[in-house]
């Protein structure tokens, strides 16, 4: 049996999928895959603690939708600890030396936590918009070069109107 893959979910992730956020059809669908492929066992689902304190800010009135899908066993909430508290004051430090001093705490110990637990893709869309985000990151070098994506299928559903 093949390894199941470890995706990380950044906060705005999570809010996007209970929200229902309108996002390309392409976004929709990768986000579809990864709950597909969690509730078949065949990826793991990682996030921080962090993102409960995000997510739960933001969802108002779907605040227990939320807390529900982390009950689900192929979900791990990753607490924060002292070896992700130094990782996330060593990412904000190195990449302040390099100029990039916007690096906020709860994306630095996204980042950390990541590494941390090992994932294959951090999925995110910070930095979709003008501003550089998460996104601007990918495989770069000081995170031992994470993949850091949007989620996005190759093959998005077209609905019952597509002819």
């Amino acid at each position: 049996m093949d390894k199941a893959k470890r995706i990380y979910w950044d906060s705005c992730v999570f809010i996007s999928y209970i929200s229902g956020e309108k996002r390309n059809k392409f976004e929709v669908a990768g986000i579809d895959d990864v709950v597909r492929d969690v509730d078949l066992n065949k990826a793991i689902l990682v996030t921080s603690v962090v993102a409960r304190v995000e997510v739960l800010r933001d969802l108002g009135d779907k605040r227990d939708k939320f807390i529900n899908v982390l009950l689900n066993p192929s979900i791990q909430e990753i607490d924060v600890n002292k070896v992700i508290g130094q990782m996330a004051g060593d990412i904000r430090y190195q990449f302040q030396q390099i100029g990039m001093s916007r690096l906020m705490t709860p994306d630095a110990i996204h980042l950390a936590t990541a590494l941390w637990a090992e994932v294959d893709e951090f999925h995110t869309f910070d930095g979709s918009g003008k501003q550089p985000g998460l996104l601007s990151l990918n495989e770069h070098e000081l995170l031992k070069g994470l993949k850091i994506v949007k989620p996005q299928s190759k093959q998005p559903y077209l609905g019952p109107d597509f002819k």
